[in-house]
Formats: structure tokens, C-alpha cells, sequence
């Protein structure tokens, strides 16, 4: 999966890497559920994801 990019909302350190992310900076991650963690938490902004693609009917 490619990587997505988040906008910081409120400044955290991340607790896998240990890296400071400041307010205005951007999160990179492929794994959604720690992107997802985070921005319930209100240190990301939500990004709208692509729709995935349907299969077409027969």
C-alpha cells in the first residue's frame, strides 16, 4: 500500500519512531489503523481516502 500524508493538528511525539511532529508538519504512514488512532486522538487531520473500485457486473 502507498504511503498516505496527514497534516498535524496538534504537535505529538510518535511513540514507533520516537520523531517529533510539529503543528503544520505532515505524518506519513501506510498503516491506516495508527493513522486512524491519531486522528481520533485530534493530532491529524482526516483526509478523504480514494473510493476503492467496484467490481463491474456482468
Amino acid at each position: 500500500m502507498k504511503a498516505l500524508k496527514y497534516e498535524v493538528l496538534k504537535e505529538f511525539i510518535c511513540k514507533n519512531t520516537s520523531d517529533l511532529y510539529r503543528i503544520g508538519s505532515f505524518y506519513e504512514t501506510d498503516d491506516i489503523n495508527r493513522a486512524d488512532e491519531l486522528i481520533s486522538k485530534g493530532f491529524l487531520k482526516e483526509q478523504k481516502r480514494p473510493a476503492r473500485k467496484k467490481a463491474a457486473d456482468k
